[in-house]
């Protein structure tokens, strides 16, 4: 059969743009299914290394407030979280208080899949800024990760992936 111009009439073999589209789009799903699974772990891996930094921080800072006011600050560490206490009243007992809740050393709870354990219950730090030899360890249960608080004196360190 012959067209008018002259062009004979064949069969085009190809896929039409519907069929084109409706793969690209099937593609596109099942890449983004992926890149949120790779996003998850990574904003996971990046958040228990955080966890990590944060506590040294933390025990930084609570050292600069106990020479600051020169008084003993203790970090009370328990497997879901930890929190920070001071010295008010130095007599034969000793009068222990937690910081104010807003503070930033008010009392931190761990996400569930991250674990703390250290040797001693408490960390004591002294109005000179030093305190005994420590070492703290942050568990990730859910990726068998690990990461150590070392401190000796007045000298404190994170190890990654103890």
């Amino acid at each position: 059969m012959k067209l008018e111009i002259g062009i004979s009439a064949k069969k085009v073999k190809g896929f039409t743009l519907i069929e084109l589209m409706i793969v690209i789009t099937m593609v596109i799903i099942s890449l983004s299914f992926i890149l949120v699974k790779i996003d998850f772990h990574y904003n996971a891996r990046v958040k228990f290394d955080n966890e990590g930094e944060v506590l040294l921080s933390k025990i930084k800072l609570a050292t600069q407030e106990a020479i600051l006011k020169h008084t003993l600050i203790r970090l009370i560490v328990e497997s879901n979280g930890y929190s920070f206490q001071i010295l008010t009243r130095m007599d034969e007992l000793g009068t222990w208080q937690v910081f104010e809740k807003n503070s930033r050393f008010s009392n931190v709870k761990l996400p569930y899949d991250i674990e703390l354990k250290a040797e001693h219950p408490w960390v004591e730090i002294s109005p000179t800024g030093d305190f005994g030899p420590f070492t703290i360890t942050l568990s990730d249960t859910s990726r068998n990760r690990k990461c150590q608080i070392v401190g000796v004196q007045s000298n404190m360190r994170l190890i990654k992936n103890a």
